[in-house]
């Protein structure tokens, strides 16, 4: 009796260690906790996701409502007056960018939004 009670003792022990788990804060909240926007960098984040996300539509060979995102110059023209922090987050009033798609990335949008607000410096 005392042999399957221990057994049963043990068992039961197991289970309940086995379904506690530790969650991590990635896994809960996802790896937005790893978006940097402190030393955010026109040639190290902005460009390449203007490049992935934006250029094939707002580049100087198509720049389709009047913008190109393939150069500081032309990024920088809809930095300053709003238009790229709005259109990529979706906000009315703006044509929403990426047209028909979901919005970008919540670590790259934070990232466009840190840099405009640093003054979008050419880094």
């Amino acid at each position: 009796m005392k042999k399957s009670l221990f057994f049963f003792g043990l068992v039961v022990s197991a289970i309940v260690w086995y379904s506690c788990s530790y969650e991590n804060e990635e896994k809960l909240f996802g790896k937005d906790n790893d978006c940097d926007t402190v030393n955010v960098s026109y040639a190290v984040h902005i460009a390449p996701a203007m490049a992935m996300s934006c250029n094939s539509c707002h580049s100087s060979i198509f720049p389709q409502g009047g913008v190109n995102t393939s150069d500081y110059s032309g990024l920088s023209v809809v930095a300053a007056d709003g238009r790229l922090k709005g259109s990529v987050n979706h906000e009315p009033g703006y044509s929403p960018m990426p047209p028909g798609q979901p919005k970008l990335d919540s670590c790259l949008l934070k990232r466009i939004t840190a840099w405009i607000n640093q003054g979008y410096p050419e880094n």
